[in-house]
């Protein structure tokens, strides 16, 4: 979160990396908590699935 905090903003480019690092930060916290990844947000499986190519994040 700190990563995606430290994105300066001057325009969309910007917005959107910090929004994939977020989307990382919640997968993973949904994996350490046990459950499917972005179940129940579907704004993050968006982003995933059409601004990140579908790449699932690997950090």
């Amino acid at each position: 979160m700190a990563r995606a905090a430290a994105v300066r903003f001057s325009g969309d480019e910007e917005w959107m990396e910090a929004a994939g690092i977020m989307v990382e930060v919640i997968w993973h916290a949904d994996v350490a908590a046990g459950l499917t990844p972005l179940e129940g947000r579907p704004n993050c499986r968006n982003h995933l699935r059409y601004d990140m190519n579908g790449e699932v994040p690997e950090r």
